[in-house]
């Protein structure tokens, strides 16, 4: 294959086919609503403004190409785990708020599965279900976790696994316990956004890709957006930036909203019967949700093993490609082959990282700025899949100044509710220095952990 621009950038920018990225931007366009980025938030809600108002004009820059960002570097887990630590979630806004989030992201598991159903998008979509799991020490945090789950309406039949349980799903001692949750998706997250671009061009979106933004003018009752061969002048704009969010002009506010964190990925060679047999999997998929820097497992269509190590990498700067570090993915590579000695065997086809958004409070983020003439969604915290494309849905609705049912959640921060002002990281002189300090100390410490638990 020749046409696969970015290759390098992950295993699915270079195995999901060739692939030549729409025409940029040339000359002036006047539209509705401008959409910057290319990735699930992005496209989502250029399909579904179109969908709800096929009278709006839409039109999505895209920097690279489609699917550069995160949508193209993620495991593609479609999880309905809306926050990172549900028990800390709770302490901050209640059982009653927590759960409309929770329900908020059940829908977009239904949403993306009806959504690939109804639109027949090739997406490589399977349901297989998913082991959350906890390494030993942790006990206690998988005990919250699965109460939490099990307490939950929709994941009644989430079953919890004791140590012996575990070690026969996944076929290693390593672990002290798990919960079997069988309601957990997962896609091609290149062919997925590849399909949703599809979808929203033949609602009637336009998509420019290789166009990135240089400047947004405010003329109040308009913007207009500067590209190296145009521009674009609309009456709103959606931010579908996520991880990327800090680049924007610093006038949007948005500067220290999020943080850009590093994962590092992994996926083997596809694995032969006797891999198979080797490795000794009742369950395949695996979510450790109970440690810092948790490992995660999936398998893929086409039979390799895609993991990752979630060390945390606080990026700066301009630079978003600063953070591979060789001794994340080495350090990998140690702890799956300690897990599963099995893995010692398998050879591994490609690494690459990719940077998920983390916002200063523990839950994604969504809403407006600048009057309701801004919206924005990012802070997906590694569930991007499902909730980035549910918020589309929102995000719809605000570009087009509609109040439903979704913009009425609680979460959603528009000035009309009163709520609007967004939770940033503190302007204190050597803040992002010392979280950064933080983060490789809590890297270190988890590593020290691991050996500990002779996993390194």
């Amino acid at each position: 294959m020749n046409n696969i621009p970015h290759a390098n950038k992950s295993f699915w920018l270079a195995h999901s086919g060739e692939y030549t990225p729409s025409l940029p931007l040339k000359g002036s366009i006047d539209v509705d609503v401008v959409i910057i980025g290319g990735g699930f938030t992005g496209l989502s809600t250029a399909y579904h403004i179109r969908k709800a108002d096929s009278s709006a004009s839409v039109a999505v820059l895209e920097g690279e190409c489609v699917a550069f960002g995160a949508s193209g570097r993620t495991s593609g887990w479609v999880v309905p785990v809306p926050v990172l630590d549900p028990t800390t979630a709770k302490v901050l806004y209640g059982k009653e708020r927590l759960t409309e989030l929770q329900n908020f992201a059940w829908d977009g598991l239904d949403y993306v599965q009806d959504l690939i159903k109804r639109e027949n998008m090739d997406s490589d979509f399977e349901m297989p279900g998913v082991t959350f799991t906890t390494f030993r020490g942790h006990e206690k945090r998988l005990e919250q976790f699965t109460k939490y789950w099990h307490d939950q309406p929709r994941s009644k039949d989430s079953v919890f696994l004791d140590r012996a349980a575990v070690s026969e799903a996944l076929n290693s001692d390593a672990f002290s316990g798990g919960c079997r949750m069988p309601h957990s998706g997962q896609v091609n997250p290149v062919k997925h956004s590849r399909e949703l671009k599809r979808i929203a061009e033949s609602a009637g979106a336009q998509i420019f890709e290789q166009t990135p933004v240089l400047d947004i003018e405010d003329k109040e009752s308009f913007f207009i957006l500067k590209t190296p061969e145009g521009e674009v002048r609309a009456k709103h704009i959606v931010l579908g930036t996520n991880g990327f969010t800090h680049l924007l002009p610093p006038e949007l506010g948005l500067k220290r909203a999020q943080l850009p964190m590093f994962v590092y990925q992994l996926i083997t060679e596809p694995l032969t019967d006797a891999d198979w047999k080797a490795l000794g999997w009742k369950q395949g998929q695996f979510y450790d949700k109970t440690t810092y820097c948790p490992p995660t497992c999936r398998t893929t269509v086409d039979g390799r093993l895609q993991f990752n190590l979630c060390d945390i990498y606080v990026g700066k700067g301009r630079s978003m490609d600063e953070a591979q570090k060789v001794q994340f993915y080495d350090a990998a590579e140690r702890m799956y082959k300690k897990i599963f000695p099995a893995f010692q065997k398998l050879k591994v086809a490609q690494r690459w990282s990719g940077a998920c958004s983390i916002p200063f409070d523990v839950r994604s983020q969504v809403g407006t700025l600048h009057n309701g003439r801004i919206s924005y969604a990012y802070g997906y915290s590694g569930a991007g899949v499902m909730m980035s494309q549910n918020y589309g849905r929102v995000l719809a609705d605000l570009a087009l100044q509609r109040k439903t049912e979704l913009t009425e959640h609680w979460f959603v921060a528009t000035e009309e509710k009163g709520h609007a002002k967004l939770k940033r990281f503190p302007l204190i002189p050597g803040l992002i220095a010392a979280l950064r300090t933080y983060f490789e100390y809590e890297r270190v410490s988890a590593l020290s952990r691991r050996r500990r638990l002779g996993l390194d």
